[in-house]
């Protein structure tokens, strides 16, 4: 009800409507006067509106009386008689809002609050996703985390050695030096290059290069200890008597002493004994070879293997240091592919037994070889029809030329050739190598073999796990993880390298 002023205004529309009919002028619209809210009263006689007058029509306005705690959890009114608010609480398990769609459905509980229920569930159990939920809609959603999955980190570029295969690569305890091998941009090369490189720091150094021996591949380096010894391979256009030692700590060479070494060769094995250094066998033209010579470092001077009672000639063998003997076992002499081999003591330069054959694995070539500790595990390779991804474990102090344990190859990789592997202490890490027609199938995957104590078990290594397809590279175990690096890929050499744990290689 609106009262005063307008009553003013109604009566001066009357008389003003009177005098223009009275003096026959025409009635035609004209601007109304604005008399204002003064002495307007507005009023709708209910206690829960407000009631005011709009100053700028001079009509009134009735707004509700708005009674709000923000409490979904109280049922809010206005009282009549009283004007004013009352918040009645609501019954306990009344359904409520808290404006997050996520955490349940919310409840009232005894003391008036909004209560979650179970929230919405956002684990897809991946660890390579973010899971979140949106408040507003109560949408699930599981975001990619980019890179996560990949057991491979990749090794750092800057500072590697240029791409290359058939190199090698020692572990001295804090770094993984590289050096030799070729490339594929010429058939001839033969590198006398290299790095080292430090995991903790995922960078690379280079190697000295004055005093370095000859660039080669296919030759063989160990780690005594204090240096890395190199001999052997490939140059340019021959194959190699020389070598040297490398000493990280001053970065410098010094030559091996030529008097007494080897005859040239590749394939062959090279073994530290924690003393000196064996060179056995190995391939010179088309020849297998079954000569050999130990070199003593802190001497400088080479001795010769006796070659009476020695195993037949072969390369592409493999040969362990089982603790205070030589294992020499399989390898091919170009001809055939051998499953036999003999045991050399350097103590007394004598071939003792011949390697039990009885439940030894068949013939092959370019096996992984290791020494456990207490045994001698031998594990694919090529017969020179089939690859092969089977194996057998050696005790070699068993009497009459030690007996065989056939390895478990349940999971097992893959049948393979040219691939690479490291023993950990308890485990053996296969990876890479070739496969199918001609070894035309590369792998970028492969298996982790637990010791018979252990289970005797395999499990296996996925591919497509960071890390490109290869053969002929290099592997090391840090203690901590393995280091992949170089080799050859499908058409070239290649410059890169992954690291991974145990755990990473198995978890995806």
């Amino acid at each position: 009800m609106r009262i005063g002023r307008a009553k003013q205004y109604a009566a001066f529309l009357s008389a003003t409507t009177i005098l223009l009919v009275a003096t026959g002028c025409p009635l035609e619209p004209f601007d109304v006067p604005f008399l204002g809210c003064e002495d307007v009263v507005c009023d709708d006689e209910n206690p829960c509106t407000r009631n005011r007058c709009d100053e700028t029509t001079g009509e009134c306005v009735f707004e509700l009386f708005v009674c709000n705690d923000d409490n979904p959890c109280t049922l809010d009114m206005c009282h009549d008689e009283s004007e004013s608010c009352l918040f009645e609480p609501m019954k306990v398990n009344t359904l409520c809002e808290d404006d997050d769609a996520c955490n349940g459905i919310e409840t009232c509980n005894a003391e008036q609050q909004c209560s979650p229920g179970p929230p919405t569930k956002t684990d897809d159990d991946d660890e390579c996703t973010t899971d979140s939920c949106d408040p507003k809609t109560g949408e699930v959603s599981h975001a990619p985390i980019a890179g996560c999955g990949v057991a491979w980190d990749q090794l750092a570029t800057s500072g590697a050695p240029p791409a290359r295969r058939l190199h090698t690569a020692v572990w001295t305890g804090n770094e993984m030096i590289v050096w030799g091998g070729r490339d594929d941009a010429v058939p001839t090369t033969a590198l006398n290059t290299g790095a080292r490189y430090d995991p903790a720091t995922d960078t690379w150094s280079a190697v000295n290069e004055t005093g370095a021996p000859e660039g080669r591949h296919s030759h063989s380096a160990v780690w005594t200890g204090e240096v890395m010894l190199v001999w052997g391979g490939f140059g340019t256009s021959d194959y190699l008597t020389d070598g040297a030692a490398y000493d990280p700590e001053t970065d410098s060479w010094i030559p091996i002493a030529s008097s007494g070494a080897p005859s040239g060769r590749t394939l062959h094995s090279t073994t530290w004994t924690g003393s000196e250094m064996i060179v056995w066998g190995g391939l010179k033209g088309v020849a297998g070879l079954k000569t050999g010579a130990r070199y003593n470092p802190k001497s400088d001077t080479w001795a010769p293997v006796k070659t009476n009672g020695s195993p037949s000639q072969r390369f592409l063998h493999a040969a362990v240091w089982a603790g205070s003997e030589l294992v020499i076992w399989g390898g091919t002499d170009t001809f055939d592919w051998l499953g036999n081999g003999k045991f050399y003591k350097p103590g007394s330069n004598s071939w003792t037994d011949a390697i039990n054959t009885n439940g030894a694995p068949r013939a092959r070539e370019d096996a992984t070889a290791v020494w456990t500790g207490s045994q001698v595990l031998i594990w694919g390779g090529n017969d020179g029809g089939v690859y092969l991804n089977d194996g057998a474990l050696l005790d070699v102090g068993a009497p009459n030329g030690g007996s065989w344990t056939a390895m478990n190859d349940t999971q097992a990789p893959s049948p393979r050739y040219k691939h690479k592997s490291v023993w950990t202490g308890q485990e053996l890490i296969v990876w890479g190598g070739c496969g199918g027609m001609s070894c035309g199938e590369l792998y970028d995957d492969g298996g982790v073999w637990q010791s018979v104590a252990a289970g005797n078990s395999w499990s296996k290594i996925a591919g497509n796990n960071g890390l490109s397809k290869r053969t002929r590279h290099s592997i090391v175990w840090t203690g901590q993880e393995v280091i992949v690096w170089g080799g050859s890929g499908d058409d070239e050499a290649l410059g890169n390298g992954g690291r991974a744990t145990i755990a990473r290689l198995l978890a995806r």
